[in-house]
C-alpha cells in the first residue's frame, strides 16, 4: 500500500537496545517510506515538538509511569501523531489510555506489522474543523479523560447510558478525535482539564 505522505517519520523510545533494534528492523525492512528516530530517554522528545511532522511515535509505557503529568505535556505537542505503547508484561495501567494502540511482547512480526500499518498506511486526512462543545459535552469529556465508564457518566451526570453515548459520538465528531488519549491532550491544551485532575 502506497503511503501518501512523503514527510513520514517515526519516532522510537526504548531503553532495551534488543527490542529497538529488533523494532527498527522491521520497520526499516516493511515501511521504507519512513525515516526511523530512535530515542534512549522520553524527554528528548522535546526535540522534536512541533518542529517537524511526525506519523507515529512508539514508546515502552514503562518509560513514562510515575510522570504522566509531563507525558501528557510533551505529547500534547504532537497533535497529527498516533502514539502506540510497547507493553511488557509488567505494564504501568494508568499509561493505557495515552496510546492510541497497543504491541505487546510476544506479538510475532506480522501482528507488529499489521497494528503499525493500521495508523500509517491511510491517505492524510483533511483538517477538520473543530465545532465549539456543549456544557454538557464538556461535562462528559472532563469524566473520560478522568478514566469514568460510560455507567459512571451517567450516574455523575443524572443521565442515560444512551444520553451519554450520543454525546460522546458529538465529542468525536465535533473534534475529529477518536482515542481517550487525543482527548485528554485536547482537554489539557485547551484548559477544559487539568493534568492534575486526570491522574487523581
Amino acid at each position: 500500500m502506497k503511503i501518501t505522505d512523503a514527510k513520514n517519520k517515526i519516532i522510537i523510545i526504548e531503553f532495551s537496545e534488543i527490542i529497538k533494534e529488533g523494532l527498527t528492523r522491521i520497520l526499516t525492512s516493511c515501511f521504507k517510506e519512513f525515516d526511523i528516530i530512535n530515542l534512549d530517554n522520553f524527554e528528548d522528545l522535546q526535540i522534536y515538538t512541533e518542529k517537524e511532522d511526525f506519523s507515529l511515535i512508539i514508546l515502552n509505557s514503562e518509560i513514562i509511569k510515575n510522570r504522566l503529568p509531563k507525558a501528557c505535556d510533551i505529547l500534547a505537542g504532537f497533535r497529527y501523531a498516533k502514539i502506540l505503547g510497547i507493553i511488557t508484561n509488567n505494564y504501568y495501567r494508568e499509561c493505557i489510555s495515552l496510546f492510541d494502540d497497543v504491541i505487546y511482547m510476544n506479538d510475532s512480526r506480522e501482528t507488529i506489522i499489521s497494528i503499525i500499518k493500521k495508523h500509517v498506511c491511510k491517505p492524510a486526512k483533511k483538517k477538520i474543523h473543530r465545532e465549539k462543545l456543549t456544557n454538557r459535552e464538556l461535562d462528559v469529556l472532563k469524566l473520560l479523560v478522568k478514566g469514568y465508564s460510560n455507567k459512571q457518566i451517567a450516574v455523575e451526570l443524572f443521565i442515560s447510558m444512551h444520553t451519554v453515548v450520543t454525546h460522546r459520538k458529538n465529542i468525536t465528531d465535533k473534534l475529529g478525535i477518536k482515542s481517550i488519549a487525543g482527548l485528554t491532550i485536547y482537554g489539557i491544551i485547551n484548559n477544559i482539564v487539568n493534568v492534575d485532575d486526570y491522574l487523581d
